[in-house]
């Protein structure tokens, strides 16, 4: 039987919910992106263009920082899934 080094299911599960949360605050950057563009529509001036880059800045950044805690979350549940086999690998070799 495995000595556990970790809680395997409890690391996978924050790793879910950092996927999840990923996920979630991606849709409200697209949803943020489409009502600022539509309020923005009619407004016709050199401060409109000034925020319009800005804020597409600002998304494309926070969109990036959503990928990365995405791959976040695969690293930790495969690491977790790696280790847990070869914890269980190394259990099933040693006869003591």
């Amino acid at each position: 039987m495995p000595k556990y080094v970790c809680d395997f299911e409890q690391v996978r599960s924050i790793a879910d919910n950092l996927a999840k949360t990923a996920q979630d605050y991606s849709g409200d950057l697209t949803t943020y992106e489409k009502n600022i563009n539509s309020n923005l529509h009619d407004w016709d001036s050199p401060a409109k263009s000034a925020f319009t880059t800005t804020n597409a800045t600002q998304v494309a950044t926070s969109n990036v920082d959503v990928e990365f805690a995405t791959q976040l979350s695969n690293y930790i549940k495969d690491s977790a899934t790696s280790i847990e086999n070869l914890e269980e690998e190394l259990a099933g070799a040693m006869k003591i």
